[in-house]
């Protein structure tokens, strides 16, 4: 059978726990240079001035913007992962329909 609805209701589960799974860790990708940016706020006179100083921060704000552009991705491929889950039960619900109709 191709669409066997225990084999689809399984694959939508999956589907959306490996979701719920990667919205968690896409929110928690940039934690550290989150709280890096917040402790220790460069260039600053009392910490760390100079070009290096400039240079750290810059690198830093540029792999914050990278690292949400992964999170956007991230979210994005969760946000695809439920939609396909979705199309599952709905390919499920239409193979019971179709299995029941054809036993009457």
């Amino acid at each position: 059978m191709a669409d066997d609805p225990v084999v689809l209701r399984a694959q939508a589960v999956k589907l959306r726990k490996a979701a719920k799974d990667l919205r968690a860790k896409a929110g928690a990708l940039d934690d550290d240079l989150v709280k890096l940016q917040t402790q220790y706020p460069l260039p600053s006179d009392t910490l760390w001035a100079g070009p290096h100083a400039k240079t750290f921060a810059d690198a830093l704000t540029s792999a914050k913007t990278t690292v949400g552009s992964a999170k956007t991705s991230i979210e994005s491929y969760a946000a695809a992962c439920e939609a396909e889950a979705t199309k599952r039960d709905t390919r499920a619900k239409a193979a019971e329909a179709a299995e029941a109709a054809a036993k009457r």
